[in-house]
């Protein structure tokens, strides 16, 4: 694919839904506002406070790993042009990657806009998705039936989740790098690659319309959990409970039974308005075509039933 057009597939892929996204997470917070009666508050520095960092793009909510992997991807060109024919480019290319993500890291001072800092690693999980596509495309055996991409994910993803614990319970670090904390590669990079790999897995056995459904609306759940779901969930429906959490410990029953149901509600609400989105003429935003209404296809369908009813024949 030429670069054009190749840029062009990104930026309506990744830029158009998170400029969107953003701007739909200020409507709610205006909503917030005008429901405690707040307004004080819209003022134009508020909006500027708002507006700055939309246009920087750095870690301004859920959605600041957009931008990242917007530069990771178009840096990334390149490499995958080369890798169709050199796969061994490939390996080099990743390590270099990997190399040069963890020297800028450690001594770039501050945040760079656009989250270059991040992009960098970026590259590196680009290509390690481009050589486990070749992998599992090379011995088919690792996706025959269901169960064995099934059991393999599973393998990968607890794999991960291990090292994920160690390096939260023993070190504090994780690798959404929101905080900065580039540490510890040896733990944070494999359980991340493993994580990554048993979800590849899980998602190839599971060939499920709900589950494959639920996926298309992950970036409005990402940019509206924050803003809208958790935030109705803690300061309107259930803050009293929310409160009463102050004081107990981490590991408490009450704050488990809390955040499971508010993560059920945060998804709930997250979900309603995707398709909202998605049966409007808005759908372009977040890079999905427009749906029509079920009952606008049933009618449809006995439109087009009626005019390929065949007339009886006389003779």
């Amino acid at each position: 694919m030429p670069f054009k057009d190749y840029l062009f597939k990104k930026v309506k892929s990744y830029l158009v839904p998170l400029l969107f996204m953003d701007l739909l997470c200020i409507l709610v917070d205006l909503g917030f506002i005008i429901y405690y009666q707040d307004f004080s508050r819209i003022t134009l520095e508020y909006f500027l406070g708002w507006i700055g960092p939309i246009v920087e793009q750095n870690r301004i909510n859920a959605l600041w790993f957009v931008c990242a992997l917007f530069v990771g991807v178009l840096a990334a060109y390149p490499l995958l042009k080369i890798g169709r024919k050199h796969k061994w480019l490939i390996w080099i290319t990743t390590i270099l990657s990997l190399a040069w993500a963890i020297i800028f890291n450690k001594y770039a001072q501050g945040w760079l806009n656009w989250s270059f800092d991040a992009a960098f690693f970026g590259v590196f999980f680009i290509a390690i998705g481009y050589l486990l596509r070749w992998v599992i495309d090379k011995f088919q055996i690792l996706m025959k039936g269901r169960l064995i991409p099934l059991g393999i994910g599973i393998v990968l993803l607890c794999c991960g989740l291990i090292l994920g614990y160690i390096c939260q319970n023993q070190y504090n670090l994780h690798l959404e790098m929101w905080a900065g904390s580039y540490q510890k590669y040896y733990l944070t990079i494999p359980g991340a690659i493993l994580g990554a790999g048993g979800v590849i897995f899980i998602c190839k056995s599971i060939s499920n319309p709900v589950f494959a459904e639920l996926g298309k609306g992950n970036i409005v759940v990402l940019a509206l959990q924050q803003s809208l779901g958790m935030r109705m969930w803690s300061d309107i429906i259930c803050k009293d409970w929310h409160q009463s959490l102050q004081g107990l410990d981490k590991n408490s029953p009450d704050r488990f039974l809390y955040a499971l149901l508010g993560t059920l509600f945060t998804l709930l609400i997250c979900y309603l308005f995707y398709y909202l989105i998605v049966f409007s003429p808005l759908a372009f935003t977040i890079n999905q075509k427009k749906r029509k209404l079920p009952f606008l296809k049933t009618k449809e369908l006995i439109k087009i039933t009626k005019k390929t009813r065949r007339k009886p024949c006389l003779f």
